[in-house]
């Protein structure tokens, strides 16, 4: 019966180095992705936020336009 040789100390510390790099660029990897997509929705939630108070002025110009006490629509 042949054993397989033991690993040394310092291959499997090589090994053990190879696997952690491995995994840091997967990590860093999927880091990028969530700052990837936190910044796209942070965008959207900008921009959500601006149609938001641009519909909000435009409910009170409609409002203030129809207004009977000092609007400017005329009847039909």
């Amino acid at each position: 019966m042949a054993t397989e040789p033991r690993p040394s100390i310092v291959s499997s510390c090589i090994e053990l180095l190879e696997r952690l790099a491995q995994f840091s660029e997967k990590v860093t990897r999927t880091l990028r992705g969530v700052t990837k997509t936190y910044k796209e929705a942070e965008a959207a939630r900008s921009h959500l936020r601006d149609a938001r108070k641009l519909a909000t002025q435009l409910r009170r110009a409609v409002v203030a336009f129809f207004r009977p006490e000092g609007g400017t629509a005329e009847a039909c």
